[in-house]
């Protein structure tokens, strides 16, 4: 049997999202000790606005467009056209759940290259980086080398003895 993260890893591969955005749920007071999920963008406040959880044999993908700001300064709720625009765009998923401006989707199945494409265009999900080897051994040697600067910036001051 395969465990939730398992699920939204082979999720990811098919989305070819960026394994960064898989994370547990906040529980107050313990940090990250949630149920897993794939996390797109956030709101303003910085809460999860768009997560994907495992659901039985598929996946539920909760949509909820971010708050607008008025010219007054004051936050207004998001308009419907975008969660309406939302829906449109995932229109090969089931809705389960339909608020006038969020909602949540069912995704039965792995999605398809195109299927894959909305869903992070949708929920904000970034995608996966895919380096060359070249870039790879570029990247872990100026990795090596600012961890060597950092170490020894730590290094406290040789001391002098008054002679």
């Amino acid at each position: 049997m395969t465990t939730d993260r398992e699920r939204l890893l082979a999720l990811l591969d098919a989305l070819d999202g960026s394994e960064t955005t898989l994370q547990r749920d906040m529980v107050r007071g313990e940090g990250r000790t949630g149920d897993w999920g794939i996390r797109g963008q956030k709101d303003r406040k910085g809460n999860d606005a768009n997560v994907i959880y495992p659901d039985g044999a598929g996946y539920l993908l909760y949509v909820t467009p971010g708050e607008k700001t008025g010219k007054d300064g004051i936050d207004r709720e998001p308009s419907p056209r975008s969660w309406k625009d939302a829906k449109a765009k995932l229109s090969f998923c089931q809705i389960t759940q339909d608020g006038d401006w969020e909602g949540c989707l069912r995704l039965d199945r792995l999605p398809n290259l195109k299927e894959a494409e909305a869903i992070r265009d949708v929920l904000g999900i970034r995608k996966r980086r895919h380096l060359s080897a070249e870039e790879k051994e570029s990247r872990s040697i100026n990795l090596s080398i600012a961890r060597s600067v950092a170490k020894s910036a730590k290094r406290p001051p040789p001391m002098r003895s008054a002679a």
